[in-house]
């Protein structure tokens, strides 16, 4: 039998989120709630209503600790193989909830596990690998499915007993509807069975975690105003968003509007009625981003390369709930020249004013390549085009991944040829081969790198 429902206000404003994923590697859930180290300087988040802002996530590849955005880092999550985006809604429901209180468990101040610190002493809440949750920024891609999910159950927690409790879920095995449910995790596998036989997100949770259940919402408004106006509204769920995203354009000039930012979003009520996006640089205060209408879910902006850049975003829906600030990572476009890649031998260096360095790495024989070795999130090559160049291909981790001619793309001397990006800041090796000229040059100028 479930515990009551409660709807409770709470005295910050509650942050949002998305969410994807594939398949559910183990969870490590104890059958008894966890005895936590409060370490010093280390789980500091108190609210048991409001979702933390961010989580500190130890990277296990590099040993450092990233600082993301609660809401995106459980939609990161989903998206990298906990809670595909294929199942049921209802066990998307109930899986966002589970991998959202279970990160959201250890940003609280008492349950901070005293040994999870880097060797200099830098606290972080979670790992990105099964000894928590699976957190794989690099190539996880929320869909809009999973979002929903995740928007429908950001204002839930749960409780045992009347706690807060750690919510783990298993992949499990094939035993039926809820057959192995046990009180205090999710089994993915029969919580699956369990959605396709029509059960409820609600009638899921109740099943796995009972006894003494209880379902609590958080529908707070910092604003005593828009309180009040809301309290007229059967929709009082703020919608969720993800954290923007810079892209580099391929077709763009350097130094021009040659980058695009998205974001995403969704609720779980009345509607979306649009996004406000702005921007800061270097620090300073925020501004809208021009381009970027209500509705619209990407906006062509202008990257200076000198300068750090940081975007947020929020949503309002059709009832007038407004969600918190979603912010991106700081971000920096590096320009490197040419002459920074290995070239092969049959490349020349050659003085050209109109390029970006004042040099161009010139080219005629066929098969003749140059290779950069990089760390970042999005990647452009820029090159000299129009009718006087050749054809060039485009190669990544030694595949052929595009074909260029430059001669049919409209004369200028630093456009953009291809670009690519990655989810998440991580080590690639892209390459660039002469692969026909008749004679034509290619000229190459330089790569830039967003990180």
């Amino acid at each position: 039998m479930a515990g009551p429902i409660a709807w409770l206000r709470s005295p910050r404003p509650w942050v949002a989120a998305l969410t994807l994923a594939l398949l559910m590697p183990l969870v490590p859930t104890p059958l008894t709630r966890p005895q936590a180290v409060d370490a010093a300087g280390c789980g500091s988040w108190h609210s048991r209503l409001t979702p933390p802002p961010s989580i500190r996530v130890l990277r296990t590849a590099t040993g450092t600790v990233e600082e993301v955005h609660f809401a995106t880092y459980v939609a990161t999550v989903m998206a990298s193989g906990e809670w595909p985006t294929y199942l049921p809604t209802a066990a998307l429901e109930a899986g966002a909830t589970a991998a959202k209180q279970y990160a959201w468990y250890y940003t609280l101040k008492g349950s901070h596990r005293g040994d999870y610190r880097t060797r200099d002493g830098q606290c972080y809440d979670v790992r990105d690998d099964t000894m928590d949750q699976l957190y794989r920024p690099e190539g996880a891609r929320p869909t809009q499915k999973q979002l929903e999910a995740l928007a429908a159950t950001w204002a839930l927690s749960l409780r045992k007993n009347g706690r807060f409790f750690l919510t783990g879920y298993r992949a499990g095995a094939d035993v039926g509807c809820a057959r192995d449910a046990d009180g205090w995790r999710l089994y993915a596998t029969s919580v699956t069975r369990c959605a396709k036989q029509g059960w409820s997100r609600a009638r899921i949770q109740e099943r796995y975690y009972a006894p003494r259940l209880g379902l609590v919402w958080d529908y707070a408004d910092p604003n005593p105003t828009a309180l009040l106006a809301a309290a007229r509204r059967s929709d009082r769920r703020a919608p969720v968003v993800l954290a923007p995203s810079l892209t580099l354009n391929r077709g763009s000039v350097l130094g021009g509007r040659m980058g695009t930012v998205r974001w995403a979003g969704a609720d779980a009520g009345a509607g979306l009625d649009g996004f406000e996006v702005q921007r800061r640089v270097e620090g300073g205060p925020w501004t809208p981003v021009a381009d970027a209408a209500a509705r619209a879910r990407s906006a062509n902006v202008s990257v200076d390369p000198t300068v750090r850049y940081e975007f947020r975003v929020r949503a309002r829906d059709d009832a007038g709930n407004l969600s918190p600030w979603a912010p991106s990572n700081r971000i920096r476009a590096s320009i490197l020249q040419s002459t920074a890649a290995h070239r092969s031998r049959h490349w020349a260096s050659v003085g050209d004013a109109d390029a970006s360095g004042g040099r161009v790495q010139r080219a005629r024989a066929v098969g003749a390549g140059v290779s950069l070795v990089f760390r970042g999130r999005s990647l452009a090559i820029v090159a000299r085009t129009g009718p006087a160049f050749g054809v060039v291909r485009i190669r990544v981790k030694g595949e052929t991944v595009a074909t260029v001619n430059l001669g049919r793309l409209p004369k200028d001397d630093q456009r953009i040829i291809w670009s690519r990006s990655w989810h998440g800041e991580r080590k690639h090796r892209v390459g660039v081969v002469v692969a026909r000229s008749g004679g034509k040059p290619v000229d190459l100028d330089a790569f830039v790198i967003i990180r």
